[in-house]
């Protein structure tokens, strides 16, 4: 089935910009036929995060289709994927608690020229403004956003964001004789999944972890991702790393010990240790983890960025 987009959505990470650059790279032969009808919109939510919607129908005017929600600010995410009903100039779908979208394109008739942020081709589309009623309640009220009216903006102003548009990127070595490691750990407990990963160069390095969460709730699809860098102390290993303690800061709670036996390939993690993503907590240890632990080392992108990916 062909999905053709009613709204647009802010994707994060290196891998959506991959994705929107064959987007705009498929858009520009249509540029001479005229502007495009706008893409979505964005508005700002409560405690620093960006709120943006994405729509799309299963097959043009069928009118049956999705909605994805998607509340970022540096270093998170957390994205809701819901049944909607969707057609070219409105969008509606109930999302339970988590509010609901009533919203109606009226155009303004006039078109605008852009250049999005990381896109060298120019982009034009046909002004207008969404008209409804928007509501979002972020769980635990991490955040929480309304609208009755908001601008619509194009498709590819909706995906962008401001990145290094030069990437950087970065990659992973292996090997007893490395003085850094990383520990990786997956869970699929409890019909979700949860993976986190902690990287150290050396032993009084700074300590790189990310994480993700994927879970579905009353029919509704949820991804939550956060990465960040926290002290040395936050991951402690031995040199033969058969052993290693976690203690990180917030957004953990808790602590952690792995522990490898004689004969065994993977360690034991044992302890509290916790993970608080946007509107969910989720613990990192016990059986249903399992973990591997590892000399390793990151290395560094064309301008020094370090990205570690699950």
């Amino acid at each position: 089935m062909r999905r053709s987009p009613a709204i647009g959505a802010v994707l994060l990470g290196l891998t959506c910009v991959a994705l929107l650059a064959g987007t705009a790279s498929a858009a520009t032969p249509k540029a001479a036929e005229g502007p495009y009808p706008p893409g979505g919109f964005r508005l700002r939510g409560s405690h620093g995060f960006s709120i943006s919607v994405a729509a799309y129908t299963e097959e043009e005017g069928s009118g049956h289709g999705e909605i994805t929600v998607t509340a970022s600010r540096p270093h998170e995410f957390a994205s809701y994927t819901a049944p909607a009903r969707v057609t070219a100039d409105s969008i509606r779908a109930r999302l339970g608690s988590l509010g609901r979208v009533d919203m109606v394109l009226n155009r303004s008739g006039l078109d605008k020229t852009v250049t999005p942020h990381c896109f060298r081709h120019p982009e034009s589309f046909e002004t207008g403004a969404y008209e409804g009623v928007f509501e979002f309640n972020g769980e635990g009220g991490f955040t929480d956003a309304r609208a009755t009216r908001v601008a619509a903006v194009p498709t590819l102003e909706v995906f962008s964001r401001p990145i290094d548009c030069n990437g950087g990127g970065s990659g992973e070595e292996f090997g007893p004789g490395l003085p850094g490691a990383r520990i990786r750990a997956v869970s699929y407990a409890d019909g979700r999944t949860v993976k986190f990963q902690m990287n150290k160069n050396r032993p009084g390095g700074k300590t790189i972890f990310t994480a993700s969460l994927a879970e579905r709730r009353g029919g509704i699809k949820i991804f939550r991702e956060l990465n960040g860098v926290a002290p040395a102390g936050a991951f402690r290993y031995d040199p033969k790393v058969r052993t290693a303690t976690l203690g990180p800061p917030a957004p953990f709670a808790g602590t952690a010990h792995l522990t490898r036996g004689r004969d065994s390939l993977s360690p034991f993690i044992r302890g509290n240790l916790k993970l608080t993503f946007p509107g969910h907590t989720v613990g990192l240890t016990g059986p249903s983890v399992h973990v591997s632990l590892e000399h390793a080392r990151v290395t560094h992108g064309d301008r020094g960025n370090i990205t570690v990916g699950i």
